[in-house]
C-alpha cells in the first residue's frame, strides 16, 4: 500500500526515515536513488542541489510510505522492493532516500521514501498530479507481481465489496479509521454517514440531479447545488453540513465530488464543475495578489502627484538661505561697492 504523508522539512523527514537504521546499526536498511545510501550525505547532496538552483524555499520534499502485509516479505527483499519502486517512480529526474522500518508497534514492515522537491537535472520543482499517483499504483502492482506479493484489487467490484476506495493518503486513511471505529462504537460521524448515503443513492442510478436529491432526502439529507459545489444538510440536525468536494477529498473518492455526482446524474454541464488543479489555483491567487499590489502602488503614486500639484509653487525660499556667508572685510567691500564709496 502506498500512502503519501507530510513532513515539516527534508531534514526531519530523512532523519525519521533513517530511524531504525540508527537503532539497529544496520546500514542495509537504507538506500539512495541518485544520492548516497548514508542519510547525512544524502541530505547534504539534496540541500546542495537546492542551493545550486536557488530553490531553498517552499516545499522541501515529498514523503511517501510503502507498507507490506504482515509476513509476506522479509526485510532484505523489502528494502530492495522499495528502492526499485523509488527508482521507477522518481529516478529519472529526482533524488530519493529510502529507509526501511522494521520495529513498528504493529510489526508491519514499511519503507519511508523521501523525494527531493528540486530536480538534480534541470532545477525544476516536482509537480505531481492525480495521473502520477495512478502511475505509482501501476508500478507498485508490477513490482508486487515480480516479487510474488498480493496485488490490491482496484476494480469497482472490489471497492464495493470493501465498502470504500483504497486509501492513498495518510489523512484520508486516518479519517476513515476514525469513522470505522466510530461505527463499531455506534458513533458514526455525520460526514461518514453522508458519504455512505451519497454512494448508496448514486448506486440507484438517478436519471437527474433532482431525482438524486429526492433519494438523498429519503436518506435524511437535504441536497442543494450552490455555486460550484453541492451542499448536504442533515434533516435531523441542520448544523451538520458538508460539501460534495469535501467528501471526495476526505475519502479519496472522486465519484462523490460535485462533477462526479452531476456526471452520474446525466447532467450535461457536469464539466463546468470540475475542480482546477492546485497549481492553477495557486497561479490565479498569485496573479490576483500581484494585480492588487500593482493597483495599490499606482494609486499611491497618483496620490503623491496630486498632493504635489496642490502645493503652492509661488513660495520663495528664504532670502538668506542660499546666500554665502561673508567675512567682515567682504561685507565692508560689498557695502562700499553698493553705495559707491
Amino acid at each position: 500500500m502506498i500512502v503519501k504523508t507530510r513532513s515539516a522539512n527534508i531534514k526531519s523527514a530523512i532523519k525519521y526515515a533513517d530511524k531504525d537504521r540508527r537503532a539497529e546499526e544496520d546500514f542495509s536498511l537504507c538506500r539512495g536513488v541518485n544520492c548516497s545510501d548514508f542519510a547525512t550525505i544524502a541530505l547534504e547532496q539534496m540541500q546542495e542541489i537546492k542551493r545550486v538552483y536557488g530553490k531553498e524555499g517552499g516545499r522541501e520534499c515529498k514523503h511517501y510510505v510503502l507498507s507490506f502485509a504482515p509476513g509476506e516479505i522479509d526485510k532484505e527483499n523489502a528494502i530492495e522492493y522499495a528502492e526499485k519502486f523509488a527508482e521507477r517512480c522518481f529516478g529519472d529526474r529526482f533524488q530519493a532516500f529510502v529507509g526501511l522500518h522494521t520495529q513498528s508497534e504493529s510489526g508491519v514492515l514499511h519503507a519511508h521514501i523521501v523525494v527531493n522537491s528540486v530536480s538534480h537535472l534541470d532545477g525544476y520543482k516536482i509537480q505531481l498530479h492525480k495521473q502520477d499517483l495512478e502511475r505509482f499504483k501501476d508500478i507498485n502492482d508490477e513490482l508486487a507481481r515480480e516479487y510474488g506479493l498480493q496485488v490490491i484489487d482496484r476494480s469497482p467490484e472490489a471497492v464495493e465489496e470493501r465498502g470504500r476506495a483504497q486509501m492513498y493518503s495518510m489523512e484520508a486513511y486516518q479519517l476513515n479509521q476514525k469513522a470505522e471505529n466510530a461505527k463499531k462504537g455506534n458513533k458514526i460521524s455525520y460526514t461518514f454517514d453522508c458519504f455512505q448515503q451519497v454512494k448508496a443513492c448514486l448506486n440507484k442510478n438517478p436519471r437527474s440531479f433532482v431525482e438524486f436529491a429526492d433519494f438523498m432526502r429519503e436518506k435524511g439529507w437535504q441536497t442543494q447545488l450552490r455555486g460550484k459545489n453541492i451542499t448536504f444538510q442533515s434533516v435531523k440536525n441542520p448544523k451538520h453540513k458538508v460539501r460534495a468536494n469535501t467528501l471526495a477529498k476526505k475519502y479519496n473518492f472522486d465519484t462523490v465530488s460535485t462533477a462526479g455526482i452531476l456526471f452520474c446524474c446525466y447532467e450535461e454541464n457536469w464539466k463546468d464543475y470540475l475542480r482546477e488543479p492546485k497549481q492553477r489555483q495557486r497561479t490565479k491567487q498569485i496573479e490576483k495578489v500581484q494585480t492588487k499590489t500593482q493597483n495599490a502602488s499606482l494609486a499611491s503614486g497618483l496620490d503623491t502627484l496630486r498632493r504635489l500639484s496642490q502645493q503652492k509653487h509661488n513660495q520663495q525660499p528664504k532670502a538668506n538661505r542660499m546666500k554665502p556667508k561673508l567675512n567682515r572685510k567682504d561685507r565692508e567691500r560689498e557695502r562700499d561697492d553698493y553705495f559707491g564709496l
